[in-house]
């Protein structure tokens, strides 16, 4: 028995495969870039501390505290990278950025911030890594 397909079946079958062929480059893809936004991600994270090293960061990551009327919130940091930029940001909860600073390989970056809220404050501390490479931050927080 000779089953022939018909032209129409032919163009759906290889329609069919050519879709599986591009959502599976397309997979690949997406795992690939996903996997180079961190790698070889080494550190902690504990209340009031983050601190990590890593071979190469592209990406944010965010961290969140508050302070209550009259408190002083103190933000002390370290940053390191041989290749790119790693951007550390303070934030207010409207969005007004209180501090920004960039490590670079010409230079690292660390100091210390220090602020008083004349009203209940949530702050966000976000890191930035913009094709970082073989770096590191060290960043800690407190509220008194």
């Amino acid at each position: 028995m000779d089953v022939q397909l018909t032209r129409g079946a032919q163009k759906r079958l290889a329609l069919r495969w050519w879709g599986l062929v591009l959502a599976l480059v397309m997979l690949l893809a997406t795992v690939w870039g996903c996997s180079r936004s961190k790698l070889s991600w080494i550190g902690s994270r504990e209340p009031g501390e983050a601190s990590y090293r890593f071979e190469y960061f592209n990406g944010q990551e965010r961290y969140r505290f508050s302070a209550a009327v009259g408190q002083t919130a103190q933000v002390d940091y370290h940053l390191h990278v041989t290749d790119g930029r790693l951007t550390l940001r303070i934030v207010d909860r409207s969005g007004v950025i209180l501090l920004e600073d960039t490590a670079s390989a010409e230079r690292g970056a660390d100091s210390r911030w220090v602020g008083t809220s004349t009203d209940p404050q949530v702050y966000r501390i976000i890191l930035e890594g913009e094709d970082a490479q073989n770096g590191s931050y060290d960043v800690q927080w407190s509220v008194d």
